[in-house]
């Protein structure tokens, strides 16, 4: 319905800026604190009670799992460019054509650039070419806009002055993440009726000013674009599409290459304890 802030992973010293996207621990975070608000209507309707499916994820059982929130436009879907390269960038002969510089400035692959990337099955410089002319990156899904806010301190009702930045979607364009839900445990409807809520109450932040509130909700099947990524045969390994915290601290010798995400914020949940 508005705009949207979504905290970036480096913050800026006297401006919040803002991301297109969201991960998926926001969302996640978004469905339990608003299902903990309604579960006595969830109950009514015939859902398993919060806290047992809380209690599911507990114990290393996930009765639904959730991806990012990317982009897209129209009917075209747009997911992260892994943080892999091809190998075939390092031939001598792209090198060349300094379309890597180029590339490496795009955000955002279609679902075929994307299949692309990860099986080799095209030319570097063919696939390259056409993924430099598409360009997408932020700005081509809506625009940025920064606007001045000024907290007041609760003690002395002094002022401190500071921007924030928020991100307005065009027309067409929008969010989608792909969800993978265990509906002997959760009925689609339940799960819609949830996601109509964080709609209403809003996702990301300055959602008392009225950003990050959400319109047109709709889970469908997925685009078999989307599907056959989940099939294909990588030469580059595997690519996640939601944040990714390991147990095991030596995982991360194991990976190919991985990106740091710091994330914090703050539970609206009637039934949490807020110092926890």
């Amino acid at each position: 319905h508005n705009s949207v802030h979504f905290g970036c992973d480096i913050p800026g010293i006297g401006q919040e800026s803002s991301t297109a996207c969201f991960h998926s621990a926001t969302l996640f975070s978004a469905l339990c604190n608003v299902w903990a608000q309604i579960d006595w209507h969830l109950q009514e309707k015939g859902c398993r009670a919060f806290g047992e499916i809380s209690d599911m994820f507990r114990k290393g059982y996930m009765p639904f799992k959730l991806s990012s929130g990317f982009p897209f436009h129209s009917n075209n879907f747009y997911l992260p460019k892994p943080l892999k390269e091809p190998y075939m960038l390092y031939d001598s002969a792209n090198t060349r054509s300094g379309l890597e510089k180029q590339v490496k400035k795009v955000k955002y692959l279609n679902a075929e650039h994307f299949r692309s990337w990860l099986t080799e099955d095209r030319d570097y410089e063919g696939m390259a070419g056409d993924i430099v002319a598409e360009g997408y990156n932020k700005g081509r899904f809506g625009a940025d806009s920064i606007i001045p806010m000024t907290p007041v301190n609760r003690i002395d009702n002094g002022s401190n002055i500071y921007h924030s930045g928020n991100y307005f979607f065009d027309d067409e364009c929008g969010l989608y993440t792909i969800i993978e839900l265990d509906e002997s445990i959760i009925l689609k409807d339940h799960f819609k009726t949830v996601l109509d809520h964080v709609g209403k109450s809003g996702l990301g932040g300055n959602r008392n000013i009225g950003q990050g509130a959400l319109k047109d909700i709709i889970i469908e099947d997925i685009p078999d674009e989307l599907e056959e990524l989940f099939h294909i045969d990588s030469r580059l390994g595997y690519c996640l599409l939601s944040l990714y915290y390991p147990a095991d601290t030596g995982y991360v010798k194991k990976v190919i290459a991985y990106d740091l995400a710091a994330r914090k914020g703050w539970t609206g949940s009637n039934s949490v304890n807020k110092s926890t």
